[in-house]
């Protein structure tokens, strides 16, 4: 008897009729399946379509945080040759686009719905809609070395070279795709040309797909609509160089390296032959010719941002300035780079201050910057996100370079200076710009932390910022706090030092979080409710519901 059986059979006995394990044998068995290697593999049926197949299930953690795994061991009962969902080496990819949730105090049941969850998948081959189930998943059925494209996404059938550089250690390779000459200011172990086939339509699955050998992957690649002129003989020219080929299409990302017979390789080490002629023994040998297969994913700059926002507006090709990479700055610039900000145009940060140590509880930068200007620090984390940010670094006055600034589409306040935004409030105010040419967002935390609040400004005939609190000596309009009087406390400095308004980290991380939604909705064409609050701290704060003020009469700046 094995050790799990064993343990088993004390449990059934008395004391753990509740055991997770004990549950699981008990439902798997009920199901026709036995114990195929201890401590929690099992073997038996599933059914697809009323067709018998035998899966192998190796259940390795009873909370499920590591899902069970799923392996087709017979599939001779299965009328059909090939099976989507089904990866090389046997294992069914059972869980789809999403997450499969599964319940750890029913654990027998959750195993049922892991052996249904994986015929439903299978089942989705029969009928012709395989076709269809093998394009949507095409890299997974290759299944090479992971690879990243950062290359732009496929418009058009073209054969062109690109760099493959790697960005590993020595112990350990990590290959990314470049355009050609690309990532300069990057310091690669490796660079090295490659080409790469381009399909503007995608790649539809043949039975020569799944191909080992060359031969097989050209017969694939012609059978495609619109496949790039030239194809079978750029293959050839390359695998006569070793020069590794990678596939583009909206629906795949493959590559491989040639890997020649011996008898080819002792020629092309040996050199020699004329070109045209080792080129012909190739074209002769495609059989024979080996495949190290290489699986991507797009990481070029635009797809990344682009993920995430499932087809809504984003900021790219925006030309967005940035007064202050401060407490409130630095978070935004990074939430802004995130949704586009730096992709297609330049972002501009702006700031004359350095990184000082009683910046450090509250900033996106760390120890490692201490003493460098905050703009060029700010510059280099963010282009640590994607080397195709386009950051522009700028420790100046911004106020001083209001030309520049008019020449943007968005200018954000992060200054959460009152001074800074009036004056720059004032010059906006004076501008000929449209609201539709030039937008200013200003974000700033109220009193000690209290709230985060925002406002849109598109001088569009609504409120300007000086609106908000047109008296300088007045109360703001749409204050999140209960007791205006109450201001906010300063913390101690010395002579020498400015002193600063101390509050918690999640403040300034809350207004950046604001202004986002502010700047993508913008983004969209609808700006929505001009002003923006979150009220942090509620036993000072209360709520402020989001609005767009109108004009007041008394505010110096817009003359309403």
């Amino acid at each position: 008897m094995c050790p799990l059986q064993e343990s088993l059979h004390l449990r059934r006995g008395k004391f753990f009729l509740d055991d997770p394990l004990w549950k699981i044998d008990a439902t798997l068995k009920a199901k026709g399946f036995s114990l195929s290697r201890p401590p929690s593999t099992y073997r038996g049926p599933i059914s697809l379509h009323g067709n018998k197949a035998e899966v192998e299930i190796k259940i390795p953690d009873v909370t499920f945080v590591e899902m069970p795994e799923l392996r087709l061991v017979d599939s001779s009962g299965i009328p059909l040759k090939n099976l989507a969902h089904l990866n090389r080496d046997g294992t069914i990819c059972y869980v789809g686009e999403g997450d499969l949730p599964l319940d750890l105090y029913n654990p027998g049941e959750s195993i049922l719905r892991v052996l249904r969850e994986a015929e439903i998948t299978l089942e989705r081959s029969f009928g012709g809609a395989i076709t269809a189930e093998y394009e949507a998943e095409l890299e997974s059925y290759w299944q090479g070395d992971f690879i990243h494209f950062a290359l732009p996404v496929v418009q058009s059938s073209k054969i062109e070279n690109a760099d493959i550089i790697d960005l590993g250690t020595s112990e350990d390779a990590r290959y990314v795709l470049v355009p050609t000459g690309g990532w300069q200011n990057i310091n690669p172990r490796s660079r090295r040309e490659v080409t790469i086939l381009s399909f503007r339509h995608k790649l539809k699955h043949t039975n020569s797909f799944k191909s080992e050998n060359l031969a097989g992957v050209i017969d694939w690649l012609e059978a495609q609509s619109a496949a790039p002129n030239g194809l079978r003989q750029t293959i050839i020219t390359c695998t006569a160089t070793l020069m590794p080929i990678f596939i583009m299409s909206s629906n795949a990302l493959l590559g491989w390296r040639p890997v020649l017979p011996n008898s080819l390789k002792m020629q092309q080490q040996a050199g020699g032959s004329r070109k045209n002629f080792f080129e012909n023994q190739i074209a002769k040998s495609l059989d024979r010719i080996g495949l190290n297969r290489m699986t991507g994913v797009q990481s070029d700059l635009r797809s990344v941002v682009e993920r995430n926002l499932f087809g809504k507006a984003s900021l790219i090709g925006k030309r967005i300035a940035l007064i202050g990479s401060g407490t409130i700055g630095g978070n935004l610039a990074k939430l802004f780079v995130q949704a586009g900000a730096g992709c297609g145009e330049d972002f501009a940060v702006y700031d004359r201050d350095v990184l000082r140590p009683g910046n450090l509880g509250r900033h996106v930068l760390g120890f490692s910057d201490l003493d460098r200007p905050k703009a060029v620090a700010t510059a280099d984390f963010l282009r640590n996100f994607h080397p195709d940010v386009h950051i522009k670094p700028l420790q100046r006055d911004a106020l001083q370079d209001w030309a520049a600034l008019e020449r943007t589409d968005m200018i954000v306040d992060a200054t959460g200076d009152y001074n800074v935004a009036s004056a720059l409030n004032h010059m906006r105010m004076r501008s000929s710009k449209s609201g539709s040419e030039l937008a200013v967002l200003h974000a700033w935390v109220f009193g000690n932390g209290i709230a985060a609040q925002t406002f849109l400004n598109l001088k569009d005939g609504q409120a300007c910022y000086r609106c908000l609190k047109p008296k300088f000596d007045g109360d703001w309009r749409y204050p999140p706090v209960k007791d205006v009087k109450k201001f906010a406390e300063l913390a101690p400095a010395r002579c020498g030092e400015a002193g600063y308004v101390p509050f918690a980290a999640d403040a300034p991380a809350a207004a950046a979080s604001l202004a986002l939604r502010a700047a993508l909705d913008w983004a969209a064409k609808q700006p929505g409710q001009r002003l923006r609050t979150i009220t942090l701290n509620h036993e000072d704060g209360k709520d402020v519901k989001w609005v767009s003020p109108s004009r007041s009469a008394e505010c110096p700046a817009c003359g309403a």
